[in-house]
């Protein structure tokens, strides 16, 4: 008889269990199907919300423009150790990653191309030139924000202006400086005994001397420069030191007499050829004779930056009437002053105009650190 109720209270109690478990299933079925009737709207509405958000952070925003967009460069004074065409391809890549949709053609040209073009009625999106160039599409250049101003030194900033309205915003800048060896100033009769950049400043116009060979004497200027017809380093030998006379130290053969004829390059050359001590010359010439050092035909390289003025700037424009266009590339330019372009402009030798120094090579970094709101910047309208 107890075996009996045992077996029957087992069997009720299996039973119980079953019925407690299809409940409890039943009730959690039921709470599930209604948190999804209660929560799936909202989470579809907060999905669309940020599906924007979520494209824009890891496949980027979709352009206002879909097309390409054309950026001619041209250029009036030489760079660093690349040309700026393949800074700016890197920066737009990177520009078109963030912007889907937009493409920026970059077309690199000599100032004769940009003027053939400009002659049969072609013309770009926007215009990328050195100094002394907006000429060529002034009356195409279009307003731009002064929001541009945020991201420069003040000076670069306003020689861009014409009037009172932004029509370029300057993007990468040169310098000017002093170079010179150990070999040639010791060759000159300087004793090197302290900071060879002081000495070179100081002893600036008095290393001019005469080598004599067996037949023949050779002068030896103290300084050789050039430039054309845009840029020149006359002009930052007459504010970097007003008190001298390039007429008066070219007679006394002290100033190379080819000063105000030659080229830039031309200058290097003769300086590397040992016709001067020194070369008032740019960062091309500190990229040069960085690359002699390397290959073992220069001991050393001495390097005073010159402060007081620069007209080695490149600047940008629009020049699209096309309002949709326009907007992607007053949004290329922003792109183009930040910090993520701006420290790129190290690969190729060039400085940057937001005043910041992202240089950990040593002469490049003295020419970064010498461009301030002091340095003198002439308009260029």
């Amino acid at each position: 008889m107890f075996v009996f109720i045992l077996f029957s209270m087992k069997k009720i109690n299996k039973k119980a269990k079953k019925i407690v478990f299809i409940t409890i299933t039943n009730f959690t079925l039921i709470v599930f199907l209604v948190l999804m009737f209660v929560l799936l709207p909202t989470a579809s509405v907060l999905y669309h919300a940020k599906k924007g958000d979520l494209s824009n952070s890891f496949i980027g925003k979709k352009a206002e423009y879909q097309g390409i967009i054309t950026l001619w460069n041209v250029d009036s004074f030489e760079g660093g150790f690349f040309p700026r065409t393949s800074f700016l391809e890197k920066v737009a890549k990177e520009f078109e990653k963030r912007n889907k949709g937009a493409f920026i053609k970059i077309e690199n040209m000599t100032i004769s191309e940009a003027e053939a073009n400009i002659r049969q009625g072609n013309k770009p999106d926007m215009f990328s030139f050195g100094h002394g160039l907006s000429g060529l599409l002034e009356s195409q250049m279009q307003t731009l924000s002064s929001e541009y101003g945020k991201s420069m030194l003040y000076n670069f900033y306003g020689s861009g202006l014409k009037g009172s309205e932004l029509k370029a915003v300057a993007w990468s800048a040169g310098a000017y400086c002093l170079l010179s060896t150990t070999e040639r100033m010791e060759n000159a009769g300087l004793n090197i005994e302290e900071s060879p950049q002081s000495l070179l400043m100081s002893n600036a116009f008095s290393l001019a001397y005469d080598k004599t060979y067996k037949k023949t004497t050779k002068h030896i200027f103290s300084m050789t420069l050039g430039g054309n017809s845009y840029t020149s380093a006359i002009n930052c030998f007459t504010r970097e030191f007003n008190d001298k006379s390039l007429v008066d130290l070219s007679k006394l053969k002290i100033i190379d007499d080819k000063y105000n004829t030659q080229t830039s390059y031309d200058a290097y050359t003769r300086f590397v050829q040992n016709n001067a001590s020194v070369l008032l010359g740019t960062q091309r010439d500190v990229c040069r004779m960085q690359n002699r050092v390397k290959a073992g035909l220069e001991n050393d390289l001495i390097v005073v930056p010159l402060a007081s003025f620069t007209d080695l700037v490149s600047y940008i424009s629009i020049t699209t009437s096309v309002d949709a266009i326009s907007n992607v590339c007053s949004d290329f330019i922003k792109f183009l002053l930040s910090d993520t372009a701006q420290s790129l402009l190290v690969n190729i030798g060039l400085m940057s105009v937001s005043g910041k120094n992202y240089y950990q090579d040593e002469e490049l970094k003295l020419l970064q650190n010498v461009l301030c709101e002091k340095t003198i910047v002439p308009n260029e309208f």
